[in-house]
């Protein structure tokens, strides 16, 4: 048996691959926290570069103990980073957002926005997710992603 794709069912899945998308995820930290700035570092530089490469924006928060990361791009481009993070063993991703389309990218001018460690991010982001069993994620995002744009002003 033969199987054929029609050119229609072509364009579909190639529509849907580009198609614009966020997500926002929180990690716990495993990298020890002596060294952690520095890695980090480390991680935002090479991390701009692929980035831009992909055609992938946003931003990233460390706190010392928790990344948040808010990321923009395409379905292919988000999904395969996001498969990346989710096997770095210098984190434990705890909680994500399902990805969501978007017509305009938050962070533009960014291929990763970051201002390093906050100990202000930090107390905000424990109470984000201290409220979390009270909270729809939906809004614990909106409020990490706010705070994000707060910092890149």
């Amino acid at each position: 048996m033969k199987l054929t794709i029609s050119s229609e069912l072509i364009c579909t899945l190639q529509l849907d691959a580009n198609q614009m998308i966020a997500t926002l995820y929180v990690s716990h930290s495993l990298i020890d926290v002596d060294p952690a700035d520095h890695i980090v570092k480390k991680i935002v530089d090479v991390s701009i570069l692929k980035n831009e490469r992909a055609g992938i924006t946003g931003a990233l928060m460390f706190t010392g103990i928790n990344f948040s990361q808010y990321l923009e791009g395409s379905r292919r481009e988000v999904f395969e980073l996001m498969d990346v993070l989710r096997k770095d063993d210098r984190h434990k991703i705890i909680w994500f957002t399902p990805p969501k389309s978007i017509a305009v990218r938050r962070f533009e001018k960014w291929s990763m926005a970051y201002s390093g460690p906050s100990r202000y991010a930090g107390r905000n982001i424990d109470k984000i997710l201290d409220r979390g069993s009270k909270l729809s994620r939906s809004i614990i995002a909106s409020e990490i992603v706010e705070m994000m744009v707060e910092f890149v002003r």
